[in-house]
């Protein structure tokens, strides 16, 4: 059932708080309770599905969520990044995935700094009136959602998040790949160690709103917003990323598929192996070498490129296709 984002306030408090959230915070005496107030906002115009905010566990500098072997660092300064990155060892040579606020919202920043909500969300709220604020939330599932809360608007609105540790780029379905180029000295491939959940909009009566990602010449993510002449504002968006749960996503190129598609599990071994990800005796590789012939032989007929997600149990891989980025 589609929810407003002030549902079940009584009329009197909804027309409060429509006031007091829209108000610049160098107005307000309350830091918290305004931050709370956007958290509330956050939590009515989340979709149905999404899971609970963690409880971070807290410093002067960040708060951090940790879910299984994957760790959110959420920085109290608006100027320092969010960072998404995994425990496991076997990621330790992966470097994790930062992501900054928004380039429109984090110099106007309220002294600059967040203030963590009593959910666990970390808000940064705006000194313009009528300003945007910025909301982080490391999520039960481990992942992370970085929401803009526009009080107002004209035209289109952009949102531009500098992204490390990786390179965004676009799916077909309107989600982004946080991609890492490994280059061994013996083989070259992309890792997909995070994902952007398509782009995500809502309006004050909880309507969706147009929004979508594009993704610039230097590499930065940008979330575009396009309010309609019904829409009422604030408008929350947001980027969900997830660092993939069941080991990083290894992307092998044209050249590469070719081999696997047509090689014996010997000449596999040194490809895989190449990759430096898991130590797969021969034996193993023999066991799934029809398997991976046949995946990466497919993807390479199709003008395709092989993809695998790495297990903890290596000899199982969730096998795929893909196009663009490291596919030439």
């Amino acid at each position: 059932m589609k929810k407003s984002i002030i549902q079940g306030v009584a009329l009197p408090f909804l027309v409060l708080t429509l006031l007091m959230v829209s108000v610049p915070t160098v107005w307000a005496d309350d830091d918290q309770f305004h931050a709370n107030q956007i958290a509330t906002m956050i939590d009515e115009a989340a979709p149905d599905t999404s899971p609970p905010v963690a409880v971070p566990e807290q410093t002067n500098d960040l708060a951090a969520v940790t879910v299984g072997t994957t760790l959110v660092e959420i920085p109290t300064s608006a100027s320092n990044v969010v960072e998404l990155g995994s425990l496991a060892t076997d990621a330790a040579t992966l470097s994790p995935v930062t992501i900054s606020l928004p380039k429109e919202v984090r110099n106007n920043v309220h002294k600059g700094r967040g203030k963590v909500a009593k959910d666990g969300t970390m808000v940064y709220l705006s000194d313009l009136a009528d300003g945007t604020d910025a909301a982080v939330q490391g999520l039960s599932d481990g992942s992370v959602r970085i929401q803009t809360i526009a009080h107002s608007g004209k035209g289109k609105l952009k949102y531009t998040y500098e992204i490390g540790g990786g390179v965004p780029i676009m799916q077909a379905d309107g989600s982004v790949h946080i991609v890492q180029m490994i280059d061994n000295g013996s083989v070259k491939f992309g890792m997909t160690v995070a994902i952007i959940e398509p782009a995500w909009a809502v309006d004050a009566m909880g309507e969706p709103v147009a929004t979508w990602y594009e993704v610039t010449v230097k590499g930065e993510l940008v979330q575009v917003v396009s309010p309609a002449k019904s829409t009422v504002f604030p408008v929350i968006a947001d980027p969900k990323a997830v660092w993939t749960w069941l080991g990083p996503y290894v992307e092998f190129n044209r050249a590469e598929t070719r081999k696997l598609g047509s090689t014996t599990a010997s000449g596999m071994l040194v490809i895989l192996g190449g990759a430096g990800l898991v130590a797969w005796p021969l034996g193993v590789v023999a066991l799934v070498a029809g398997y991976i012939n046949w995946y990466a032989g497919d993807a390479y007929n199709k003008g395709a490129c092989y993809r695998y997600n790495v297990l903890l149990f290596p000899a199982l891989p969730a096998h795929g296709r893909y196009t663009g980025g490291n596919c030439t």
